[in-house]
């Protein structure tokens, strides 16, 4: 399996990642039971490397619910996984129209920042910064791919002193 580098998004798999999913699909509370399989299903293709079968399911998640954010995210990320960082952008950004996580924000960042859109990349970013002030430091190889969000991830790191986070 390929190894992704810190400026490709990344399958939800660690436990904090797994939580926010799980969070996700409660705050959503509509979720049937049969939905929630499904994109279950789809996160462990996603995670296994298996991008055709889980953009297949989350497809499927979406044509049962259009506005599932979690679905639209992940297709997102496969979109920007295959290098379409545009598509990618759109997904993100239209899961953000149902929804919003530090997440969404980064990874549309990363998107937008892949399709050449660096003050739109900017800005999400740095709103995923006000959302989860330490991601500065966790994100700090994307950094060099951008002077403009080098800026950001200073404001951001500032806006973390400030606030003692």
């Amino acid at each position: 399996m390929r190894r992704l580098s810190m400026s490709e998004p990344q399958p939800p798999q660690s436990r904090k990642d797994r939580r926010a999913a799980e969070a996700a699909a409660r705050r959503t509370g509509a979720l049937s039971p049969a939905l929630a399989q499904l994109l279950h299903a789809a996160v462990a293709h996603h995670q296994a490397g298996r991008l055709a079968e889980a953009e297949a399911l989350y497809g499927d998640a979406l044509r049962a619910d259009p506005g599932n954010a979690d679905a639209l995210y992940l297709s997102g990320l496969i979109a920007h996984q295959r290098g379409d960082s545009a598509r990618a952008a759109a997904l993100i950004s239209e899961a953000l129209k149902h929804g919003d996580a530090p997440n969404y924000r980064y990874n549309l960042a990363l998107a937008l920042d892949g399709a050449g859109r660096l003050d739109e990349a900017r800005t999400a970013y740095e709103r995923a910064l006000e959302l989860e002030p330490d991601r500065a430091a966790a994100h700090g190889g994307l950094v060099g791919r951008s002077p403009l969000l080098h800026h950001a991830v200073h404001r951001g790191r500032v806006a973390a002193r400030e606030t003692g986070a």
